[in-house]
């Protein structure tokens, strides 16, 4: 199900609670802008949702809230699947070529690194020495 028919089916709910009446005209227009739900493990974030709405996170919670609000969530949830952004991943062939470069890099980086470190005491040695000479 896309999101145009979650939107549709949301707002064909029969809703009484102001909250739920609330809930369902955001997520609606969240919805159909295409834009992207917050989630948390898979579910529809429900800090996010409540303050969109203006109520607390208790609200989603049985024998705390409003059924209508469990009732959008539990909609949500069940079509999360296909509300989520598809994730855009390279190759695994590109990605091997990436972090073979990025390995070598880093040891190049630490070679140098340790280079540098030599020089420096090196000069470091001849300097003193001049110091102590001179």
């Amino acid at each position: 199900m896309d999101a145009k028919s979650v939107a549709n089916k949301i707002q064909a709910l029969h809703l009484q609670s102001p909250q739920a009446i609330e809930l369902q005209k955001v997520v609606s227009i969240i919805l159909t802008e295409g834009r992207n739900l917050k989630t948390h493990n898979n579910e529809v974030n429900l800090t996010w949702l409540s303050q969109l709405i203006g109520v607390t996170r208790q609200s989603f919670y049985p024998g705390r809230g409003s059924i209508e609000l469990r009732e959008i969530v539990k909609i949500l949830n069940d079509n999360i699947a296909s509300l989520l952004p598809r994730p855009t991943q390279r190759p695994a062939r590109e990605n091997m070529k990436v972090s073979v470069a990025l390995h070598k890099a880093l040891a190049e980086k630490e070679q140098l690194k340790r280079e540098l470190l030599k020089q420096q005491k090196r000069w470091n040695d001849l300097y003193n020495e001049r110091i102590v000479v001179g």
